[in-house]
């Protein structure tokens, strides 16, 4: 029996590689956004908040990020009853809100990119930008 596993971890280099490829969308798209990247540990690695970018859309797109990095899924894939439940179970660090994308790489989750301040499609369409970049 073993009692370590390897892992892959997403260093900063590769989370400004991801936060970069996400702002270069956002401008794109002039969809000013608020950016996180985590790793697997729901741990800040990369952050930035556009100018225009909504204040409220800092804490989400942090919870977004944490949710895609820590289930392995995109965001906004569950139920209005799982929603309420995880955000009050987790003091908001969860969320079920989209725009969440698990970053991989060679299909083993490394992190998570979490997206907020346009419209959910734009949050997403920048998120999945962003998680391109370590393809």
């Amino acid at each position: 029996m073993s009692f370590t596993q390897k892992t892959r971890t997403l260093t900063h280099e590769g989370a400004l590689a991801v936060l970069n490829a996400a702002l270069k969308r956002a401008s794109e798209t002039q969809a000013p956004q608020c950016i996180a990247v985590v790793d697997t540990g729901a741990n800040l690695l990369a952050f930035v908040r556009m100018d225009q970018a909504k204040l409220v859309s800092i804490d989400s797109a942090i919870a977004k990020a944490i949710t895609a990095a820590t289930s392995g899924k995109a965001t906004g894939q569950g139920s209005a009853e799982q929603e309420i439940k995880m955000a009050v179970v987790t003091r908001g660090r969860v969320t079920n809100i989209r725009g969440g994308v698990p970053l991989l790489v060679e299909g083993v989750v490394v992190g998570g990119i979490g997206v907020g301040s346009g419209t959910l499609d734009q949050d997403v369409d920048c998120a999945e930008a962003g998680a391109a970049a370590l393809i």
